[in-house]
């Protein structure tokens, strides 16, 4: 029952979105076992069942690994994150075969354990991206180590709807494509967007929107 939750439910996936976004990009994209420790209790004491669910093994290692041979990406991103602690060698090879068999959240967790080099771990998170994983998107991006090109990057995921890319992209964008993408960014959601696009409006004399 733990392990078809895990693989079968729609929370496995936004729970551990959630601890990589978290762990990866704030505040300073530290991530190592205290960090991931930390964050699964906090979102465990959040009611999030996955999180409990990965802070409570056994959890059936060889039935995620036929499960992930099957194709099913949920079961790759479990395998990937069960192969954390394992030796490396071995853990690099889990995580790298359910990248290539489930794409996805497997590559990204790939990318975050597996990789030796910043090189590496940019090209297993660009094959997440390809799969349409925003967090691959993101996470390559960050090791980008060209700032025009990261900023093309993350403008990029805020025109496709990403809130993360817009926040990240804002941080390196200055005068008229600031606003732009502040008033994207608002559009989706941000507060501190909005804000910024209030006291922007406000400032050129046209009255600011109510605040809530």
């Amino acid at each position: 029952m733990m392990f078809s939750l895990l693989v079968h439910g729609v929370l496995l996936q936004p729970t551990l979105d959630h601890l990589l976004d978290r762990a990866l990009f704030e505040p300073d994209g530290s991530f190592d076992a205290p960090t991931v420790a930390r964050e699964l209790r906090r979102l465990c004491a959040a009611e999030e069942p996955v999180a409990c669910l990965l802070l409570s093994p056994p959890v059936d290692a060889a039935a995620a690994e036929a499960w992930c041979a099957t194709g099913d990406p949920d079961a790759c991103a479990l395998v990937a994150w069960l192969a954390r602690e394992e030796p490396p060698l071995v853990a690099r090879a889990r995580q790298r075969a359910a990248c290539a068999t489930g794409g996805g959240q497997a590559c990204v967790l790939a990318a975050v354990f597996g990789a030796v080099t910043p090189a590496e771990g940019a090209r297993i998170a660009e094959a997440a991206c390809r799969e349409g994983h925003p967090l691959g998107c993101l996470l390559r991006a960050r090791l980008e180590p060209d700032r025009t090109i990261r900023r093309a990057q993350l403008t990029a995921l805020c025109e496709e709807g990403d809130r993360r890319g817009c926040r990240r992209a804002l941080a390196l964008a200055t005068g008229a494509e600031a606003a732009r993408l502040r008033g994207l960014a608002c559009s989706l959601g941000e507060a501190a967007a909005c804000r910024g696009t209030s006291a922007a409006t406000g400032a050129q004399g046209r009255p600011a929107p109510p605040r809530r």
